[in-house]
This record gives structure tokens, C-alpha cells and sequence, in this order.
């Protein structure tokens, strides 16, 4: 089955907890993806995920002492998932995040490729060529921002998610079907303001995507003797 985008839900805040809503329609084995973009005027902190969630990179950057973290990871969702999710900063100044939620997503084995850039002193968000190695993989093209995030997705891509907290914060998400394995290309979305970034791109298998068990090679095997 192809995987499908079911819905999405972003939050920004002021205080130490953000807290973004799961996503509409979200169902048991549903995929759901995270960015969480947390800055502070002058000192460090650290972005703490809710539990069940696995991250998947956490970047810092320094500009004159403030610094900006962005997070990003994922989660299958179960029979019982909560309203919603809350990151914690330790004293952040502010942040904002998002999830979105896929459906057909291959729940022992998700993410097919992943990459990610770190792009640093006004660089445009740019992630870089993975090579999935399954066909008919969803292509993800994520981005936390110290600025306001991208205003146009990549060429090719559906833009889910764009949303900004004041200037200091930007998440932005995107997707594209692919149909063939093999290298993606780099992927270059538009900014809205350049400030420091991590781009990614991530691969979702999809659950038809599994290796062929041996009774399936052997049905198949049988209906080309057959044939």
C-alpha cells in the first residue's frame, strides 16, 4: 500500500513546555514525525523529548552566546496515544514544533535512508541526496530554523507544515512520493528569513515494501510455471 499524509498540528511558546497536539484522524501504527526549534538569549539549554519518542538528531547553534537546538524524531503510534506531546526546555526563551502524521508506513522497519545538513551563518535550508533502497518510499524534507522557517518547498515536493515563532524559530515540513530506489538529489527549500538550520531529508518505507517471505516467492514462482 502507498503511504499517505493524514494531518499535521504545530504549536509555538514562551514558557519551558511545548506542547503540540496529535494529529487528527492519528491511528494505531501510524508514523508521526516531529521538529522541535527552541532558542535562549544567552545562555544553553537542552530539549527534552516525550517518552516513546526516538530522536533522531538534536543539533545547537551559537550566535554571540544565544543559542537555537533543533530536534527532530519519530514515533509509531499505539492503541492508546495521549492528546498530545510535550517538549521541555530548560528555560528557553521560546520555541515552536510540529508533527505530522503518515499512514502505511513500514512499522518494524520505518525509515529506509536519512540525511541530514547542518547550515550554519545565513545558509539557505538544504538537505542532502539519500538513496532509499526500497521503491515507492515517501521522501520527507524536514527543517528547524533560528529564523523564520521556509516559504516555498523544494521542486517536486507538497509543502504540510510552515510555521514561525516571532523570528527566532522556524519548523517546516514537506514530502514527495517517490517511485524508484536510488539517490534522491539534494533538496533546497526557500527561506523566508536565513538564519541557522538543520535540513533533512528522510525516507519512509513503505509496509508493501517488505522483502517477499518465502511463501510469497513460492505463490510466485508458482503462477509463472503456471503461466
Amino acid at each position: 500500500m502507498a503511504i499517505t499524509f493524514v494531518n499535521f498540528n504545530s504549536a509555538t511558546t514562551a514558557t519551558a513546555t511545548l506542547t503540540v497536539t496529535k494529529p487528527t484522524s492519528t491511528t494505531t501504527d501510524d508514523f508521526l514525525i516531529a521538529v522541535v526549534s527552541g532558542f535562549r538569549t544567552g545562555a544553553d539549554f537542552t530539549i527534552v523529548n516525550p517518552s516513546g519518542w526516538t530522536e533522531l538528531w538534536e543539533d545547537s547553534y551559537n550566535n554571540g552566546g544565544d543559542i537555537q537546538r533543533v530536534w527532530i524524531g519519530w514515533l509509531k503510534a499505539g492503541g492508546s496515544e495521549p492528546a498530545n506531546y510535550a517538549w521541555t526546555g530548560t528555560t528557553w526563551t521560546d520555541a515552536c514544533g510540529a508533527i505530522s502524521c503518515y499512514r502505511g508506513v513500514d512499522t518494524s522497519s520505518p525509515i529506509d535512508a536519512s540525511g541530514r545538513n547542518i547550515n550554519s551563518a545565513a545558509a539557505v535550508p538544504t538537505a542532502p541526496t539519500i538513496s532509499p533502497a526500497t521503491s515507492n518510499a515517501m521522501l520527507l524534507y524536514l527543517v528547524g530554523s533560528a529564523a523564520t522557517s521556509p516559504n516555498t518547498a523544494p521542486g517536486g515536493m507538497t509543502e504540510r507544515v510552515d510555521t514561525a515563532n516571532g523570528a527566532n524559530d522556524g519548523v517546516y515540513m514537506a514530502d514527495e512520493q517517490l517511485a524508484a530506489s536510488g539517490p534522491t538529489g539534494t533538496r533546497l527549500g526557500t527561506v523566508g528569513t536565513n538564519g541557522d538550520n538543520s535540513a533533512a531529508n528522510i525516507a519512509l518505507r513503505t509496509s508493501s515494501g517488505i522483502t517477499p517471505s518465502l511463501d510469497d516467492e513460492a505463490s510466485w514462482i508458482t503462477i509463472a510455471q503456471a503461466a
